[in-house]
């Protein structure tokens, strides 16, 4: 299976859609909270947002990464039935920034402690995996 990586220059385009790994978590979206988004609208993952993680139903958002020198950039893509913003919630990473919609986007977002919650590990151990195979691309 390849990793869907496409080197373009100096631009790194991801993109989970030809994996849909993240389809498992739409079983429990009850748990989470929805959001739509228009096409070309921005959405900040600032202030408690930023240590969530979210689950997209519909829809594609993009960002881009820069490296130190300022000269490298990722720009990543998720889709439907991917789960983002996971390294900020595991990993306490640096802020991502913005995210722009491609289209008319539905979210749902879902509270960082339960990743750490350990009954939610016990009852969804199927997701847990899920999301690990997920961070592997």
């Amino acid at each position: 299976m390849s990793q869907n990586v496409i080197h373009e220059g100096f631009v790194h385009l991801y993109s989970g859609r030809r994996h849909n790994l993240n389809r498992p978590w739409e079983k429990i979206l009850h748990l989470a909270r929805r959001y739509v988004y228009p096409n070309r609208g921005i959405l900040s993952l600032a202030g408690s947002m930023k240590k969530d993680f979210y689950y997209i139903s519909r829809g594609r958002l993009s960002t881009q990464v820069f490296s130190g020198s300022g000269r490298e950039r990722s720009v990543l893509f998720f889709e439907e039935g991917c789960l983002f913003n996971l390294a900020m919630v595991m990993l306490d990473v640096p802020d991502t920034g913005e995210w722009f919609c491609h289209e008319e986007t539905i979210i749902w977002r879902f509270s960082g402690s339960m990743l750490r919650d350990e009954a939610f590990v016990r009852e969804h151990p199927d997701l847990i995996i899920n999301l690990m195979e997920a961070m592997c691309f």
